[in-house]
């Protein structure tokens, strides 16, 4: 943290403000996604990353990788054969032990802390050409908290 960060907090203010960090992650937004892996509290949210939006519900790292894990589990299951897509279900599971909520006095991991990535369920994209959106059923999706451009609140109306 920086030197003006640390300044701002002890002022009063409940975030490490810090103006400055055009080139970091956006510290607004990595205390939301915080906040989400913390609590399982989920949200919509609209992003802008490299001109393309994207928006869906916002939720936490490990509601995430539990929801890859079963669809890897359920596709390989399908494509293979059960005991293989169980045995990869349960490795991407494991993943999701990073964002275990931890007791009174322990520290957090850095996954819950200060986030590098957002994740989302129900991801749409959106073109800036105007050309159709793209719904991907049951869509997760992940992406660094740098990369993104833009955000708010909510989802579109379409």
């Amino acid at each position: 943290m920086s030197d003006e960060s640390e300044e701002a907090t002890q002022d009063g203010h409940p975030f490490p403000i810090n103006p400055n960090t055009s080139d970091e992650a956006d510290w607004f937004l990595q205390e939301l996604v915080a906040f989400t892996n913390r609590t399982g509290f989920e949200v919509g949210v609209t992003l802008v990353v490299g001109g393309i939006m994207v928006s869906g519900m916002m939720i936490g790292g490990r509601k995430y990788f539990e929801q890859f894990a079963d669809i890897i589990k359920h596709s390989l299951t399908q494509a293979i054969d059960a005991e293989f897509g169980e045995m990869m279900g349960n490795s991407y599971a494991t993943v999701a032990e990073i964002y275990k909520p931890v007791g009174d006095g322990e520290v957090e991991p850095s996954a819950i802390t200060k986030p590098g990535y957002i994740h989302m369920k129900d991801a749409v994209l959106y073109h800036p050409n105007d050309s159709p959106r793209l719904v991907v059923n049951h869509a997760l999706w992940r992406v660094r908290i740098t990369a993104v451009d833009a955000f708010t609140l909510g989802t579109p109306s379409v």
